[in-house]
């Protein structure tokens, strides 16, 4: 078929179809797709011959559209299909929460969304999935430590942002392991960038950390939020310096509903073949969960490992080694199509 004229915005795309009823049930079908994450690679696949970008997913989870397409004449009411490209382009507002903004999920309004993304943790064509909290949420983490230069020979004359840095890094770390009810939510704190400092002779002004922060649980998440800026700024006004705290909230945690998922793991499992499996929360995030904020539905993956390779050697999301075998489009596509008639079906009756 034709495909429908598409609403193109910062955010990303949007597109309609109908199918046969004149009072539909509303869908939205999200396959996964990312961008800005610029790996070089030689595969075959790859659209430059000499080499392309291959990311977490574009193009494998971008196959999922036409399943949609392809199946509107028979829909049993009426379905949109959107991604996200606008992922990782603006500061403060972006991919599924910029697509809400303007308007995605209010005209139509959908009864549910359902999602995919391919993933190098399962082998090719087996679809994982998970009632509850499913994905963590995720933070950025920034903090600067002001002290007071001099030569590092003196350092009795100045207020070192280094060792008040040292600290604080080891500080952060007692929020996970005392202060937080692991019984609520896993949760992570992790420092991964520490930068400052010029010469090895002088103490520098200032060091800036960046790092992360991932919970199941948006209580959990506050507390913690308020731990590490209590933490980190109390020891370094215990050295005479000073901390700035900002935690910029990237994406919730995403939480498929318990009755969604059920209903829908037979449904997966006719599309895998009967390949399907439970899989454990991962402490990656979605930005899909600011649709399930709003719209029940559930968000799966598809395995993309050739089955004669080793699942634990396998190269991982946003490697340039990452590697789709091309068999797994064929499940993606169908878990999209079956879990989209079938909700549609079911909406008429329930």
């Amino acid at each position: 078929m034709t495909a429908p004229p598409a609403n193109v915005c910062l955010s990303g795309t949007s597109v309609s179809v109908s199918g046969k009823a004149t009072d539909p049930a509303r869908l939205l079908s999200i396959p996964e797709i990312k961008t800005d994450v610029k790996k070089w690679t030689d595969r075959k696949f790859s659209p430059d011959k000499q080499r392309g970008w291959i990311v977490c997913g574009l193009d494998a989870g971008g196959g999922g559209v036409y399943a949609d397409y392809n199946t509107a004449e028979y829909l049993p009411g009426y379905a949109s299909v959107a991604d996200a490209k606008a992922r990782e382009k603006f500061a403060k507002i972006w991919g599924a929460k910029l697509m809400i903004k303007e308007g995605v999920l209010a005209d139509p309004r959908p009864d549910a969304v359902f999602g995919l993304h391919v993933t190098s943790g399962l082998p090719v064509g087996r679809i994982g999935y998970r009632g509850g909290p499913a994905m963590a949420s995720a933070d950025e983490l920034r903090i600067k430590v002001t002290g007071r230069q001099g030569h590092a020979g003196y350092p009795w004359r100045t207020v070192d942002p280094v060792t008040t840095a040292a600290q604080i890094v080891l500080g952060v770390q007692t929020i996970v392991s005392r202060r937080t009810d692991l019984m609520k939510s896993p949760t992570v704190v992790s420092i991964s960038t520490i930068n400052g400092g010029s010469r090895f002779n002088i103490v520098p002004e200032t060091v800036e950390m960046t790092g992360t922060v991932r919970t199941y649980d948006a209580g959990v998440r506050k507390g913690v939020h308020a731990d590490i800026k209590q933490v980190a700024e109390n020891i370094a006004a215990s050295a005479n310096a000073k901390a700035e705290v900002e935690i910029i909230e990237l994406y919730d945690p995403l939480v498929n509903p318990a009755a969604m998922a059920t209903r829908m793991a037979p449904v997966l499992e006719r599309a895998a073949n009967g390949d399907i499996q439970v899989v454990n929360p991962t402490g990656a995030a979605e930005d899909f969960s600011f649709f399930l904020n709003d719209v029940p539905g559930l968000f799966f993956n598809v395995g993309v490992v050739p089955r004669d390779q080793d699942l634990a050697k396998a190269a991982p999301n946003h490697s340039p080694n990452f590697f789709v075998d091309e068999k797994a489009l064929v499940v993606g596509v169908r878990a999209l199509a079956f879990v989209t008639l079938n909700y549609l079906a079911g909406a008429k009756t329930d």
